[in-house]
């Protein structure tokens, strides 16, 4: 019976649940007239039986009560009418009310607890929707993390591999980090490292992937990028970091930086770790130039850009 109720009263419009609820209502003295009018010989008892499900189904417990105690009434009323009020219409109204009552009690608590097993079953895939995003984003910056960087990489690898795009990564650390962290703390380094994974996400384009890869090293994934390309927006991105970094709100230190080395591939790398090893192959080199360098090669190390202050 209370999949009656499931199955009629959800496909139905909020406007037209309302009075189907008023319908059912009023079929239990219908059918209480009903079985006035046809005596004792045909019982009309299991017909109550399908409005106080349906309803029982679709209001909450005490509605369910009241109106399987209606149908009890309604069927005493028929039966009293046509034979009288005797012990045994009483005894047989009596065990109805219970019948009903205890059906619609049931039928309301078995939509009730669905009804919180769906919740929960929601809750628990935001949850775990929740914790996957976390295991994969830096929880300091909000961008991606070592763990989730690899694996975009190692599709980005794939793609180069079956399609012959050509795919870049730049390899970012922070000129001078440390002294901040040492003369001013790990607060004021770690408004430097949101500050700058939001910097190159202003940059960066839509398809590419920023992530945190270690305590002051971010990467960058440039899809679809030559060696120009990679340049231009490896550029950008200094520069943004340039301004970034040097603003007040983050204590206008001028000997905060960056440099970067980018390797680009128009061949697949063997794999994330041999991608990742040319880009920091590119930055060592361009540190090793001074601060605020950039360097970009194309593997097995052929320099391909000249370095940038």
């Amino acid at each position: 019976m209370a999949r009656i109720g499931s199955v009629i009263l959800p496909a139905l419009t909020p406007r037209v649940r309302p009075a189907l609820t008023v319908l059912l209502i009023l079929a239990l003295p219908v059918f209480g007239v009903a079985d006035y009018a046809t005596g004792p010989d045909f019982g009309f008892s299991l017909l109550y039986l399908l409005p106080v499900s349906v309803l029982a189904w679709r209001l909450d417990a005490r509605w369910a009560i009241a109106i399987a105690a209606l149908a009890a009434g309604c069927w005493l009323s028929a039966d009293a009418a046509y034979r009288g009020i005797t012990s045994v219409s009483l005894w047989n109204g009596f065990t109805r009310l219970c019948m009903y009552v205890a059906l619609a009690a049931l039928i309301a608590r078995v939509r009730a607890d669905r009804d919180r097993v769906a919740e929960l079953n929601v809750r628990l895939g935001e949850l775990l929707e929740q914790e996957q995003r976390l295991a994969r984003t830096d929880v300091l910056t909000g961008v991606a993390n070592s763990r989730s960087f690899r694996e975009a990489l190692t599709r980005a690898i794939a793609r180069t591999r079956r399609d012959g795009t050509p795919l870049a990564v730049a390899c970012f650390d922070l000129d001078n980090f440390k002294t901040l962290n040492d003369t001013q703390g790990h607060a004021a380094g770690d408004r430097v490292l949101r500050a700058v994974a939001e910097g190159l996400s202003r940059v960066a384009r839509t398809a590419d992937v920023v992530a945190r890869i270690g305590g002051d090293e971010f990467a960058v994934l440039l899809h679809d990028c030559d060696e120009a390309g990679a340049q231009v927006v490896a550029g950008r991105m200094l520069q943004e970091l340039t301004i970034v970094m040097t603003t007040a709100e983050l204590g206008g230190d001028k000997r905060l930086g960056a440099s970067v080395g980018v390797a680009c591939f128009l061949e697949p790398p063997a794999d994330p770790d041999a991608a990742l090893g040319a880009a920091d192959r590119a930055l060592y080199d361009a540190k090793g130039r001074g601060k605020g360098q950039m360097r970009v090669i194309a593997p097995p190390g052929v320099a391909v850009g000249e370095p940038a202050s």
